[in-house]
């Protein structure tokens, strides 16, 4: 907003203050009131009563349409119980038999392709080790597999003989038989091979994520069911995979025959193991726009994927009759009460306005931009300077040790002036004596929803905003200050002019001694600082912290711009203290398909993200070199970050608040 757009608003509000003074000292104070009393109560009524009356007719469309959701889960629930029956029933027939036939094999299967529509291929596929390779494709055709030959796709897909590798897991055995895939190394392929090795360490099914048969038409989708086996039923050396491909339309169809959805119902099935999730299959007609859609989902967790079933339909658009009988008498009214409401509503918006256009020391403020526990925000604007600032006015008691406290906290923040930390500009008190600061206005968004907006980012990338974290983290630390939040929702990445990709790093904000009482403790002001899902194992058991435990956070920040998954998947805050106390965290390479992250760079997140702190870098300005020094990254260059700024936010540059100016977590650590 400038300063013409300002002062046209004071001035609007100005007018309007004086046209609200005159209606109250006119010459029939009472009319006014009394003429919107009765509408009011004569629409309010008919507004209650047609409400209600609709509200129980939505709320049991609801309910039925749940209810028969319900129902659609549990007959999914039973089949995919099935499809793990047969995947454990064949198992079961590989161990009683040592020495394993194709005759028998599809004498014991072929009741599961009879019985359950959706199985539409049953497979063994043994674990033959390369110095055995030979003597099993030699087995192979003389049990009558002709020509068997281990098999892996060429440039042009056609299969070939395969490459050496130290081990192959062939398809052997396929049920209904389907000669052109028999020999088909299934660990050729990366992603079936990351699939192999997951369902070896599982004594459950497996499932994959959807892939299309030859067969089927374009939205048609399979998934693959692996359980391995091994040579004694209580464990033993690997010997091979039983298989199951299941077809999903065949699925949705048993479920629409048992569960009868209304003709206008759209049941799909969803995937959402991965980010982003992905529709497996779906059936019937989606609402369409603008009409009043009754929705309702069930969770369904199968064989290592998160599955939800969700149903959606077009609600009936009658309305009662009772509540059209209301609604017509009181048509009149309410068309009248609406005009009043919305007058209303636009009368007590500019007032409160107007009210809230005051002056704080050399700050006028504008508009309110969002509260929380410790205070409310403002957008406001310098007198002199007109610069547009941020300005946080702190709730409590002008006089406790919680605000004195807090006025020296800003001081020892003020004094960051590194370019990629946000800038306190100014603090002081109201006339009250309420403490007020303020900070820079910024435009950009955070760490947070930039994944969400674009998904996992390139490797060059993460490291050209990861060094620039490193050095505001340096300055605080090198002046006896840790941050002890530092977590994707608190870095925010802007544009400023030609600069895309400039970071600032925020939330500088409470200081306390390092000898205080353990971080987990709730302060005075009663909040819990820091956030599990990125707090060092150091911070949870209440041990000392230094630098590196900011650098851990940091490690957690790159882990989720690499792979866009938290490092650990706890639900709730004593699982993820849990979890980063005790597991070890999968490379993020490994948390989902087609992520390409340099080796080099991968390490030195795990280095990171280490229990010990002796074994992270030992501060920010080193791990800045360590970045700065990884070898086949790719770069990200200033005319990238600017393409990719004005193709998905090309009206970056309007001022915005930072978007957690409500709270903070820095304490001084014990460095002089």
């Amino acid at each position: 907003m400038d300063t013409r757009e300002t002062t046209a608003q004071t001035t609007h509000l100005t007018r309007l203050g004086r046209a609200l003074s005159l209606t109250r000292v006119g010459r029939v104070p009472w009319a006014l009131p009394a003429t919107l009393s009765v509408m009011v109560i004569g629409v309010l009524s008919t507004f209650v009563v047609s409400t209600l009356v609709a509200r129980d007719v939505t709320r049991s469309e609801l309910r039925a349409f749940d209810r028969k959701l319900q129902g659609a889960a549990g007959v999914v629930e039973r089949q995919l119980d099935d499809f793990q029956d047969v995947l454990h029933a064949m198992r079961a027939h590989v161990n009683a038999q040592p020495e394993l036939s194709f005759t028998g094999f599809r004498t014991f299967v072929g009741w599961a392709i009879e019985r359950i529509p959706a199985v539409s291929l049953l497979e063994w596929a043994p674990l033959v080790l390369h110095a055995d390779r030979s003597a099993v494709e030699s087995a192979m055709r003389e049990e009558g597999l002709d020509g068997f030959t281990i098999r892996e796709p060429g440039a042009d897909g056609a299969l070939l003989p395969a490459q050496e590798r130290a081990w192959y897991v062939p398809l052997a055995y396929i049920v209904p038989e389907s000669p052109d895939a028999v020999g088909f190394d299934l660990a050729s392929e990366p992603g079936r091979r990351g699939q192999l090795e997951e369902a070896a360490l599982r004594d459950a099914p497996l499932a994959s994520g959807r892939f299309r048969l030859i067969e089927d038409e374009p939205g048609q989708y399979a998934i693959a069911l692996y359980l391995a086996v091994r040579e004694r039923p209580e464990g033993g050396s690997l010997r091979g995979y039983v298989i199951a491909v299941l077809r999903l339309e065949a699925l949705l169809d048993r479920i629409l025959e048992a569960v009868p959805l209304s003709d206008s119902a759209h049941l799909r099935l969803e995937d959402r193991t991965d980010v982003p999730a992905v529709t497996l299959h779906g059936r019937g007609i989606r609402p369409s726009e603008g009409a009043r859609v009754l929705s309702s989902s069930a969770p369904l967790a199968f064989a290592g994927r998160d599955w939800v079933l969700v149903a959606e339909s077009t609600a009936p658009a009658a309305v009662p009759r009772e509540a059209g009988t209301v609604a017509l008498f009181g048509l009149l009214l309410t068309l009248l009460f609406a005009l009043g409401v919305l007058a209303t509503a636009r009368v007590r918006g500019l007032q409160q306005q107007v009210d809230e256009a005051r002056q704080l020391g050399q700050y006028t403020l504008e508009i309110p931009l969002g509260s929380g526990g410790m205070g409310t925000v403002y957008r406001a604007r310098h007198a002199l300077l007109q610069r547009p600032t941020a300005v946080k006015v702190l709730k409590g008691d002008p006089g406790s040790s919680s605000m004195v406290r807090f006025e020296r906290e800003v001081q020892v923040t003020a004094m960051l002036r590194h370019p990629n930390t946000v800038r306190v500009h100014d603090y002081g008190r109201t006339e009250d004596g309420q403490v007020y600061y303020a900070m820079e206005l910024l435009d950009g968004i955070t760490l947070h929803d930039l994944v969400a907006l674009q998904g996992p980012l390139l490797p060059g990338r993460v490291i050209h905003l990861l060094r620039q974290c490193c050095g505001s983290l340096a300055e605080a630390h090198d002046i006896g200050l840790l941050h002890r939040d530092v977590k994707p929702e608190n870095i925010m990445v802007l544009r400023m002019g030609r600069v895309a990709d400039f970071v600032k790093v925020l939330d500088f904000g409470l200081v306390r001694e390092v000898n205080a009482p353990p971080d987990m403790r709730v302060t005075n002001a009663e909040t819990i600082l820091g956030t599990p899902h990125y707090m060092a194992p150091e911070t949870i058991r209440g041990d000392r912290i230094d630098p590196r435990s900011d650098l851990y956070s940091l490690g957690c920040v790159a882990y989720f711009l690499l792979c866009g998954h938290r490092v650990f998947k706890g639900s709730s805050a004593v699982q993820a203290c849990m979890a980063h106390l005790t597991e070890a965290p999968r490379p993020p390479s490994e948390r989902g398909r087609n992520l390409v992250i340099p080796a080099s760079l991968e390490r030195l997140v795990m280095q990171l993200l280490s229990k010990d702190p002796e074994d992270r870098p030992a501060s920010a300005s080193e791990l800045r070199e360590l970045l700065g020094a990884l070898e086949g990254v790719g770069a990200w260059t200033e005319e990238d970050a600017l393409s990719w700024w004005e193709e998905n936010l090309p009206d970056a540059g309007v001022s915005r608040p930072v978007p957690s100016v409500l709270g903070s977590s820095l304490i001084p650590t014990n460095r002089s």
